[in-house]
């Protein structure tokens, strides 16, 4: 209905009162439109959520959901996670800041993306490590600290 403007009550902008014009199915394209336009406006940049989570700064559980919004695929990577990326989540671990299961969420997160390269196989092998304890061994407080003083060379 183009030319019509959408309006709290069931009005029409056409300069016309015809209540009856005005149908349920127009009323809801312009909720559905104004929802569009309040995800769009709410919606980070991917690059920006991606940081969020590599750097571990908010909900994994939030952050995972944000990224949702975006499709798997993408032709490279976005971002590249660093040792220090790594050896800093680690840290908010051994510090008590997150848990065990916190930091093995993490790492599975962005093990396998497309979205993110690691900054050497070292790192990666780390975050799979992580990711994957039932697979490749129970990580403890020693172990994670080993896999720091290991990227740290």
């Amino acid at each position: 209905m183009p030319g019509r403007t959408c309006y709290n009550d069931t009005s029409v902008a056409d300069g016309t009162d015809d209540y009856e014009e005005f149908s349920f199915a127009y009323f809801l394209f312009c909720l559905f439109s104004l929802e569009m336009l309040e995800l769009t406006i709410d919606m980070r940049d991917r690059k920006d959520v991606l940081k969020d989570i590599i750097a571990y700064n908010g909900n994994l559980d939030n952050l995972k959901k944000e990224l949702s919004n975006y499709e798997w695929d993408v032709k490279e990577p976005i971002l590249i996670v660093s040792r220090s990326d790594v050896s800093n989540t680690i840290n908010k671990y051994i510090d008590n800041l997150i848990s065990f299961k916190d930091l093995e969420n993490w790492a599975n997160i962005i093990e396998f993306r497309d979205d993110v390269d690691f900054e050497s196989e070292q790192v990666k092998n780390a975050v799979i490590d992580m990711a994957n304890p039932e697979i490749n061994g129970a990580l403890n407080d020693a172990k994670l600290k080993e896999i720091i003083s290991a990227l740290k060379e």
